[in-house]
């Protein structure tokens, strides 16, 4: 089990990931809606309206709320915008998954301490987590509101989940 400096230390670099790969995703996003599902997405959102399959109601529930807000960009940038920031969540969760699995796999069972986040692992978790980032299909679905970045975002929750889990096993 992670210690409080240990889990500190792993939610500032954490912070900096989730940082870094929302930043360079808000200069790349489009600014505007896009070809094929970005536009019906963004649609649905603007509108509280019903989206083509695959669908994505929780998308839409979470983008009509900032589709609404006041600001200088148009509705479809915005909705983008909230893209990169779901990815850069899914890039941090990624350095905690990293961070935290060598302590599973050298025990076995859980019980070790935890990497220490200052060192050369939390830098291979941080540079591992931002090339998964800036990978190809990450970064296309990152800059475009689509419900598959949320799918990054709940795979990683679930793998993290997973291994919290196998962490506190008997």
């Amino acid at each position: 089990r992670m210690t409080l400096r240990n889990a500190d230390g792993t939610r500032t670099v954490a912070l900096v990931v989730a940082a870094i790969a929302a930043a360079v995703f808000w200069r790349t996003a489009y600014p505007t809606i896009t070809w094929w599902d970005s536009a019906g997405y963004s649609l649905g959102a603007g509108t509280l309206g019903i989206t083509g399959p695959p669908g994505s109601l929780l998308l839409t529930l979470l983008g009509w709320p900032l589709a609404q807000l006041p600001f200088g960009s148009s509705p479809a940038h915005v909705l983008n915008l909230f893209a990169g920031v779901l990815a850069g969540l899914t890039a941090a969760l990624v350095y905690v998954i990293a961070i935290r699995l060598p302590s599973v796999s050298r025990t076995g069972t859980g019980t070790g301490t935890g990497s220490d986040p200052r060192g050369a692992a939390a830098l291979g978790a941080a540079l591992g987590a931002l090339t998964f980032a800036f990978s190809d299909t990450m970064w296309e679905h990152a800059i475009k509101f689509t419900p598959y970045v949320l799918t990054t975002v709940f795979t990683a929750l679930i793998l993290l989940t997973m291994l919290r889990w196998w962490e506190d096993a008997d």
